[in-house]
Order: C-alpha cells, then sequence, then structure tokens
C-alpha cells in the first residue's frame, strides 16, 4: 500500500466502516509509510475506548467491566462505613460513569447483557445483598434505569 501525502507525517488514515469491510480486504502485514513499514496493531486505545480489529469491541467492554468490578470490590470494603445515600454516590460516580461511557460506543447484545451485570452487581452492594429480590426489582429499587433500558438501545 502506498500513502498519499495529506499530512506532516506524508500519511493518510484509513478507516474501514464495519466487520464486513475488514474480512474482505487482503491480509496485511502493515503499511510503508514515508519508507517506514508501521506494523497493523491488533487493537487501539484512543480516548478509553479499546477498538480491535474487527469492531466488535467486545474488549472494550471487556475493559469497562473490569475496571468496574475493581470498583465494585473496593465500595464493598468500605461499604459498612458508608450511609445508603453514600454508597449510592459512590456507586454512580464511579461505576455508572464508566457504563454511560460505554454505553455510547457499544451497541452489541452480548457485550450489553456483560455491561447489565455490572449495573446488578453495584446494585447488589448498594443495597447491602437484598436476598428475595431480582437484580431488575433491586435496580427499580434505587430509581436506577436498567442498561440495557437506557436512552440510545432502545431500538433493540
Amino acid at each position: 500500500m502506498s500513502c498519499q501525502s495529506l499530512g506532516v507525517d506524508g500519511c493518510q488514515n484509513i478507516v474501514p466502516l464495519s466487520s464486513c469491510h475488514l474480512s474482505n480486504l487482503p491480509s496485511v502485514s502493515g503499511v510503508k509509510c514515508a519508507g517506514t513499514l508501521v506494523p497493523i496493531a491488533d487493537k487501539i486505545v484512543t480516548l478509553g475506548v479499546t477498538i480491535d480489529r474487527y469492531l466488535p469491541l467486545s474488549h472494550h467492554t471487556s475493559n469497562v467491566c473490569t475496571a468496574a468490578y475493581f470498583h465494585i470490590r473496593a465500595l464493598l470494603h468500605i461499604r459498612v462505613s458508608l450511609t445508603k445515600d453514600m454508597a449510592i454516590a459512590v456507586a454512580v460516580s464511579v461505576v455508572h460513569s464508566r457504563l454511560d461511557y460505554a454505553n455510547s460506543v457499544v451497541h452489541d447484545q452480548t457485550n450489553d447483557k456483560r455491561l447489565q451485570s455490572v449495573q446488578n452487581s453495584v446494585a447488589r452492594v448498594v443495597l447491602k445483598n437484598s436476598t428475595g429480590l431480582s437484580s431488575r426489582e433491586i435496580v427499580l429499587k434505587l430509581h436506577w434505569l436498567g442498561y440495557l433500558f437506557r436512552p440510545g438501545l432502545s431500538s433493540k
């Protein structure tokens, strides 16, 4: 592949639109740019979003879930010292902000279920593991909108 001279470095960015486009492309190990072979990465992280080469965003969802579960475990350790209102504030600011950010880029049923599971887990921690209630009832009791029912995902 050759680069067209558009930027300071003499290269042009090429972004495929879907995984269908990627599967039709020939296998390439790198792109020759300004006389240097630049290898193609399996995934990149930009603005906190992990994008892999086939665009399903499963790596991004895994990173969001891993970070969220880390903070849920931390919240679990200090939950006994917090009031219900304080626990809700921490959960919303730390975990829900990550879910909302993920909501803006993830539109896949499998990934959405994983993110809903994160929300269910943090809700159980906030309400001190309310037994006898389903995850949906716990989320509603906190007046949180379930992840699968949030704006932007209503087209499912």
